[in-house]
């Protein structure tokens, strides 16, 4: 239909389909009565304000003019004949009139070939996201229904009430053995277990959906497993709802998925206390805990069109909330950046239209940091070349394609717009925004550092024995060479001597074998345990020597193992005491390689212990490593020890730092009256090079790439 009809032409108007159904909707936030037009070809529902319903109920006038004066004298409405074309585009658009004709039959065709899409986009959209019906399960539901249906009773309420309280009280008897049963989960048993618990959760979800929809008599066309960006997710078609003009029916519906998973996470609860232990009892403990928690999160959140958004636009009575907040933010945006004069996309108080608005740009954000993270998560996920593919669709469809159209949008509109306040606001804000990140303002360089003696050591104990000899206490001062502690170990004396005894014995076999026809026989193979005797026995007494454990320097005892005394049994590597040389301090750091080039030898330090009430200690660089460090012997900077410096554990337990490092070693001028008798940790802030934020960022882009660039 010409929206530029004249007016009071009379023109053919076609009629709605007969298949067609409109349900009585409930009141809108202002009062007055919606209606919900039902279209089963595609199970779609739309929602009719009164002047709609009233201007659909009179179209078989056919004239614009008329439609528009019988609904103003008949009703307490006021509509205008563009009122009744802008309707009647928007039933055409949608298929919901009568194709009639030669003007029906071409509109029919243009709508067919604007939906043909290239094999590349189809691949796209259908990686993106694409349903795979499984089930009708209409028939399934209304059949069991009745079995099911007192879960719906206030008294199935207060018994789950009553069976979580019960449940609660039993696993807070015994909350030790609860928290033990997670490591069930790490077998492969376990593990099994755990996906088909995760699986059957899920079904019980849907089928909440399903069975609430059935039980206040809506149909359930379909159930089954939806791909977003290939990951699986369970649905079910529950949009007949619409149809039911009770909101708080509605709401029960689309909550009543989460509300089943918490039914099953209290019977699993209670479940847990009479279970053996085992895998079984570790997946009910997944049910009881994880699973509806992990759910809570994900179904709760508005930003997606899962049960969270649903609910929240039945609670506001704002139907389709994602486009109408994204219509109300664009409106917002572009009057306030540029000044651009446009009437807002629809009539709502202040309070609504300002919820709209943050509600858009909290969308925008949400989505922005999800579709970055299962950019990244995609990449990893598939081999290199496959993820990097991915990763840049992701970005470009859900991030640059979207910037892209709006700045687009702005550059048509140019004409509506000149240079006004808004953009003088908004190119100064943004020039502003341009300095700060292209000027060099950043100088210092923060790194993890310990303030440490020059020479210290650890000794620990080489091997499991008794201390025969020790007489050192805290503070003792040692002399290179000097003995420290003297241990023995009966087994390792006893396969001393019973080593030499073998080699003895060996011996005497190559010695006296001219006597005997075997030995003469054995003599290779006695031979070759002689040799293997002989490696055996300087392996233990080279052991026995280190059990007398002497000072590799000179120096002071700081610290000594707390049962440390004459006759005590160690553990092989137990720790048994600390030697520092007093005559030197050092600052010890580790700075990234991305801030490597802004710091040089002479540089001005502070050192910031992590006690509080200790002083800065000011210092200057003496020596940067040329050669980054692979590996950190020093746990007080690791973060599996509560340091700064993000570590990995390799192969033989050695520490392996995350990303790229260098050792500094700073001077520190230590204040006369400070006393030190033991290391601090802390931080070291160093007066760098100046560099930009732009800068630093396009350092890090570039360090990823070059790591990633490898195939």
């Amino acid at each position: 239909m010409d929206a530029k009809q004249p007016v009071g032409e009379s023109v053919k108007i076609t009629q709605l389909r007969k298949d067609l159904t409109i349900y009585p909707g409930p009141r809108s936030s202002m009062g007055s009565p919606t209606w919900s037009l039902h279209d089963p070809a595609r199970n779609c529902f739309f929602r009719l304000g009164w002047s709609e319903f009233e201007i659909l109920s009179r179209l078989d006038i056919g004239d614009l003019q008329q439609i528009s004066d019988r609904v103003n004298s008949e009703t307490t409405l006021h509509t205008t004949p563009q009122q009744v074309t802008s309707l009647i585009q928007f039933l055409e658009v949608n298929n919901l009139m009568i194709a009639a004709g030669e003007e029906g039959f071409n509109r029919l065709c243009k709508q067919l070939e604007a939906k043909k899409k290239s094999l590349f986009t189809w691949i796209l959209h259908t990686y993106l996201f694409f349903r795979l019906p499984l089930v009708k399960p209409d028939n399934f539901l209304k059949a069991s229904l009745p079995l099911v249906s007192w879960m719906f009773s206030r008294g199935f309420f207060y018994f789950v009430l009553f069976t979580a309280l019960v449940g609660l009280y039993l696993i807070a008897r015994q909350w030790e053995a609860f928290i033990y049963t997670f490591s069930h989960l790490f077998t492969w048993e376990g593990a099994l277990l755990f996906g088909m618990a995760l699986v059957v959760v899920k079904v019980v979800h849907e089928l909440g959906h399903g069975y609430s929809a059935r039980y206040y008599g809506c149909h359930v066309p379909t159930m089954g497993v939806a791909f977003l960006v290939m990951m699986p997710v369970l649905y079910t078609d529950t949009s007949e709802a619409w149809k039911l003009q009770s909101k708080k029916k509605r709401l029960v519906i689309g909550a009543s998925g989460m509300l089943a998973e918490l039914i099953l996470a209290v019977i699993a609860t209670l479940s847990w206390s009479f279970l053996p232990d085992g895998p079984v009892r570790s997946a009910t403990l997944f049910v009881a805990t994880t699973s509806w928690v992990m759910t809570l999160i994900v179904n709760l959140s508005p930003f997606l069109r899962f049960d969270g958004y649903y609910l929240l636009s039945d609670r506001l009575d704002i139907q389709n909330l994602h486009e109408r907040a994204t219509a109300m933010g664009k409106w917002f945006l572009r009057s306030t950046l540029l000044g651009l004069q446009q009437p807002c996309p629809e009539v709502l108080t202040a309070r609504k239209r300002k919820f709209l608005i943050i509600f858009a740009y909290t969308t925008w954000l949400y989505r922005l940091i999800l579709f970055l993270g299962i950019a990244l998560l995609v990449y990893h996920l598939f081999f290199k070349v496959a993820g990097i593919v991915l990763m840049v669709v992701e970005i470009l469809w859900f991030i640059i394609l979207p910037i892209t159209r709006e700045i687009k949008y702005w550059t048509k509109e140019r004409e509506n717009y000149g240079l006004n306040r808004n953009i003088t606001i908004s190119g100064l804000l943004f020039g502003l925004v341009v300095l700060l990140l292209i000027y060099p303002w950043k100088t210092s360089v923060e790194v993890p550092a310990i303030l440490r003696i020059e020479r210290h050591t650890k000794i620990f104990s080489p091997a499991s024995g008794q201390i025969n000899l020790f007489n050192l206490k805290e503070g003792d001062s040692v002399h290179k060479g000097d003995m420290l502690i003297k241990m023995v170990s009966k087994e390792a004396e006893y396969k001393l001597q019973q080593t030499k005894l073998e080699i003895d014995l060996a011996q005497w076999k190559l010695e006296f074998q001219g006597m005997d026809q075997n030995l003469i026989e054995q003599s290779p193979v006695i031979q070759q345990e002689l040799e293997s005797k002989l490696t055996q026995l300087n392996g233990l007494q080279e052991q026995k020597s280190k059990m007398t454990i002497t000072a590799p320097f000179s120096g002071r005892v700081v610290t000594l193992s707390e049962h440390l005394k004459e006759g005590t049994w160690v553990a092989e590597n137990e720790p048994l005491l600390e030697l520092v040389h007093t005559k030197g301090w050092i600052i010890e750091a580790y700075i990234e390689e991305s801030d490597l080039s802004r710091i040089y030898p002479g540089v001005s330090a502070v050192f910031y212990p992590e006690i509080l009430d200790w002083p800065t200690i000011d210092g200057s660089v003496v020596t940067i490593d040329s050669v980054g460090t692979r590996e950190l012997n020093d746990p007080y900077l690791v973060s599996t020890m509560g340091g700064d410096i993000p570590v990995r554990e390799g192969e033989k337990g050695e520490w392996l730092p995350q990303t790229p490092i260098y050792r500094l070693i700073l001077h520190p001028n230590l204040p006369a009256n400070l006393q030190l008798d033991k290391l601090l940790r802390g931080s070291v802030i160093l007066d760098g090079k100046p560099q930009s934020y732009i800068n630093r960022a396009w350092k890090a882009v570039l360090a990823v790439y070059i790591r990633e660039s490898g195939f």
